[in-house]
């Protein structure tokens, strides 16, 4: 089976922070297996998901997206 490519950090950045996916599920009113997807990499959060989970958390937004070596910087 083929890796998913890595878009997020969230399971990362949760572990080291020792929060639960399911504090990010509740706080937010998602479903958990949505958030389960998101941190398998099988669906992605939107922009302003991810904004509410930096805010929650307290870490910037940078620190939950992949920076992608293919980024087009002018």
């Amino acid at each position: 089976m083929k890796e998913a490519k890595k878009l997020n950090k969230l399971k990362e950045v949760l572990e080291s922070k020792g929060i639960k996916a399911s504090f990010i599920a509740k706080s937010l009113n998602y479903n958990p297996n949505t958030v389960y997807n998101w941190l398998h990499q099988r669906s992605q959060p939107s922009l302003s998901t991810l904004a509410e989970i930096s805010s929650l958390i307290g870490v910037p937004m940078t620190d939950l997206i992949v920076n992608s070596p293919n980024t087009i910087s002018k």
